[in-house]
């Protein structure tokens, strides 16, 4: 039916937020990390450009992940309010 479809999608949804979520903590960790274990492990190698690099990378996934989540929100809220003004509009 209509209303199943539809909460297929409100599920999808939710575990892509699921996703997003862990996806920005894993990569404000790295964030954290990689300086400090570069600092302990690789003192004055000459790819400090590299750590910067990555650092990056890792600074625009969770940017990312976070236009996403907001995306996906309001993604799910449209599916829900398409849900309930079907199941008002039915007899």
């Amino acid at each position: 039916m209509y209303t199943d479809k539809i909460e297929g999608k409100i599920d999808y949804l939710k575990t892509m937020l699921e996703h997003l979520k862990h996806l920005a903590t894993l990569s404000t960790a790295l964030i954290v990390l990689i300086p400090t274990l570069i600092e302990k492990v690789f003192p004055d190698t000459g790819t400090k450009w590299l750590v910067i690099l990555s650092l990056c990378v890792f600074a625009f996934t969770v940017l990312s992940s976070v236009f996403s989540y907001v995306y996906t929100m309001d993604a799910m809220q449209y599916q829900n309010d398409r849900k309930e003004h079907f199941l008002h509009s039915t007899p």
